[in-house]
């Protein structure tokens, strides 16, 4: 594995600002793009313009192009190949995307092997992680729940590993239970996302799960283990999965600035910060030097004025 750099970034530079020289080096300088998905693709029910012919560019230009999310609690793999086909991308296959489920299925069998893990989550993430050989238990409170019934929010006496899946659909009583096991000494939590925000659409976005998390950790004295972005349990899977022997030849690309661009450089790849989720560009400048991105774009469809640039000026 690459040693990662601790050089401090310069300034980003907006992708189509950039000179024809620095465009031509900007695109010769990766070799892999990992893509988040909400926010960078689609705003949750709609795409985000001219995103699927730009992967479709990038992909003619000679490089992969890898899907990256948290959400599998809310999308099968099924899901994601549909949107995407349906936004025109050429070329979908299962093993291009990177989803929480997958990386935590390898530690499992790897670390693990034949362990039972108890999980409170979606019905699509349980049934991903069981597709997967693992073995899983779903513990999920049911919705209808009573309070005098909020006692028997107990952990299984022999459960040491616990997972939990981030979804739009939890409620007290499963809050309440990721607290009861993470006050069990002899049991592990771990945890997929834990986003401070979600975009919805184009200007339109709801606070995430991360504040919840936050206060649960610190109620309970205890951290989870996190194993979606921005973990290095995900960055080491991801680099392990495409076989990248040298992370400046990866091109991140987000609409978070916490998880997708600080996690980039804190993890060692390039990365493109994109203006179509919920940060501006001003939050962009706020950020630590270190923690800002390489380059930024309005979106993920600027591509396509980058490769019509780079041929028109070379006529």
């Amino acid at each position: 594995m690459d040693q990662i750099s601790n050089s401090v970034k310069k300034n980003p530079k907006h992708l189509l600002e950039l000179t024809k020289k620095e465009k031509q080096d900007f695109l010769e300088s990766f070799d892999i793009v990992l893509s988040d998905c909400d926010g960078v693709l689609w705003a949750f029910s709609s795409p985000i313009a001219n995103s699927g012919e730009a992967i479709n560019l990038l992909k003619t230009a000679g490089k992969q192009f890898k899907f990256v999310s948290n959400n599998d609690g809310m999308r099968t793999d099924r899901d994601y190949i549909d949107k995407l086909e349906n936004m025109g991308v050429n070329n979908i296959k299962e093993d291009d995307f990177i989803l929480p489920y997958k990386a935590f299925a390898r530690f499992m069998k790897t670390q693990h092997p034949g362990k039972t893990c108890y999980c409170t989550g979606s019905e699509y993430f349980m049934n991903s992680l069981k597709s997967t050989g693992v073995k899983v238990v779903d513990v999920t409170p049911h919705f209808n729940i009573k309070p005098e019934e909020l006692r028997y929010l107990t952990p299984i006496k022999e459960a040491t590993i616990f997972v939990v899946d981030i979804h739009i659909n939890m409620t007290f009583a499963e809050f309440a239970l990721i607290q009861q096991y993470l006050l069990k000494e002899d049991c592990d939590v771990y945890i997929n996302a834990v986003d401070d925000r979600f975009p919805i659409t184009d200007d339109f976005s709801v606070l995430g799960v991360g504040l919840f998390i936050e206060a649960i950790t610190k109620l309970c004295n205890k951290d989870m283990k996190l194993f979606g972005k921005p973990s290095k349990f995900l960055a080491d899977y991801m680099v392990e999965e495409f076989q990248i022997k040298n992370r400046k030849r990866a091109l991140f690309v987000g609409d978070s600035l916490d998880s997708d661009i600080a996690y980039a450089c804190a993890h060692g790849f390039r990365s493109l910060f994109v203006l179509s989720g919920t940060y501006t560009i001003e939050d962009m400048m706020q950020m630590p030097i270190e923690k800002q991105p390489d380059y930024y774009a309005n979106s993920l469809g600027d591509f396509v004025e980058f490769f019509r640039s780079l041929k028109d000026e070379s006529q």
